[in-house]
């Protein structure tokens, strides 16, 4: 019974239709379907394997940037009969510094921007005939600066007929907005007396004075720094000069000050190292624009020069790039721009295996010599290899206000 109900299943399962094809049909499908989920998951394991390595040789390549915001303090003071009356850091350099600023310091051929931008003309007597008071605008073009400096297109221009001379000049105004005075800073450069150089970097003081002539008390609320700009510049109609804002300080307390006080304000910046003594005197000769500064450089063929801004400014900038094995790579940056920031940087490749010793950033002068403005060295020697870019970058940062 037992074999013959076995021999009845039997049968009668042989008799049936066959299912097996079917089966081994489905069979294949899932396996096709496991074989897909197991190419699928190698080709992503594979695909973030790639990009871990893309990754990681992302990150083995060097991209030095050299901030020297950090290395900048900046400190305006207010004295009122002798005594202090308000200290703090500056805040306060202008959009219109912004665009001047990498023209004048560190000119490239690569720089094409075209800008314009709005500058506010400070109300200055001491300009004699001058621009209107009031804001223009104003525009930068790279063909107009490049290879031409010292000429009617150069931000280091002024009407050196022009009588008087302009010079620098801190405006004052009170808590209504009125101009209460303004204080010409004297002599005919940066007051390189006042100056201290040491092994840590270079302190610069820009003082200047004036009495207070109104009849009745009345505040100092802000501090501007009126900068002689040549009319090159303007779009609008004007005389040769006008004393562009180049800086908007604001005390956080009105300064009190009555008839025939004696106002002093006082500029002090510290330019540590990296910057160096050149990029110090520049900075403040930039300030200052006057025809007749005459102020010493230091080049690197080892001699000093007198930068004048009538005869030698700067026309080009590279970056040096040196090694330990005693190379020197030259390259012109390319240059971007931003408000309160300009920033240079390169690509350099090597032909070996070497360590990056020293990193500098370099001007040339209408009479050929090059000066060091930020000599780097950094903390460890950066390893770099052949034939694969190194991006080498300085930027120049500096205390900044949103404003005209």
């Amino acid at each position: 019974m037992v074999m013959y109900a076995s021999n009845t299943v039997s049968t009668a399962a042989l008799n049936k239709p066959l299912n097996r094809p079917l089966n081994t049909s489905k069979a294949m499908r899932m396996d096709k379907k496991k074989l897909l989920v197991v190419a699928l998951l190698l080709a992503v394991v594979a695909g973030a394997v790639y990009l871990a390595h893309l990754d990681a040789d992302k990150r083995e390549v060097p991209s030095e940037t050299i901030d020297t915001g950090k290395y900048i303090d900046a400190y305006v003071s207010v004295y009122v009969n002798g005594r202090l009356a308000a200290t703090q850091r500056m805040h306060s350099f202008t959009s219109a510094f912004s665009y001047l600023a990498p023209i004048a310091f560190t000119p490239t051929s690569s720089f094409t921007q075209t800008s314009t931008f709005t500058g506010v003309v400070e109300p200055v007597s001491a300009y004699g005939a001058a621009l209107t008071p009031g804001s223009y605008s104003w525009i930068l073009q790279k063909g107009r600066f490049y290879g031409c400096p010292a000429s009617a297109a150069s931000p280091w221009q002024v009407a050196i007929t022009q009588t008087p001379l302009p010079r620098l000049v801190a405006v004052f105004y009170n808590t209504s907005g009125s101009k209460i005075g303004e204080a010409v800073f004297s002599g005919t450069s940066v007051d390189l007396a006042n100056k201290v150089v040491n092994a840590t970097g270079t302190v610069l003081y820009l003082t200047a004075s004036f009495t207070y002539t109104g009849a009745t008390a009345t505040n100092i609320k802000e501090v501007h720094l009126a900068r002689p700009t040549g009319q090159v510049y303007s779009l609008a109609p004007g005389a040769s000069c006008g004393g562009m804002r180049i800086t908007n300080d604001s005390f956080a307390t009105a300064i009190t000050v009555n008839p025939n006080d004696v106002v002093t304000v006082v500029y002090t910046f510290y330019f540590k190292k990296p910057l160096t003594t050149n990029f110090a005197y520049m900075f403040l000769a930039f300030l200052y624009n006057a025809k007749d500064q005459v102020v010493p450089l230091n080049a690197t063929d080892g001699s000093t020069f007198t930068f004048n801004v009538a005869v030698a400014v700067p026309i080009n900038t590279t970056i040096s790039v040196f090694t330990s094995s005693g190379t020197v790579s030259v390259k012109e940056p390319t240059v971007t721009v931003g408000p309160g920031v300009w920033a240079l940087s390169q690509a350099f490749k090597f032909t070996s295996n070497d360590y990056v010793t020293r990193i500098q950033l370099r001007v040339r002068f209408e009479n050929g010599k090059d000066v060091v403005i930020v000599d780097y060295v950094p903390s460890q020697p950066i390893p770099v290899k052949p034939d694969r870019p190194y991006i080498f970058s300085v930027s120049f940062s500096y205390p900044f206000v949103n404003k005209p």
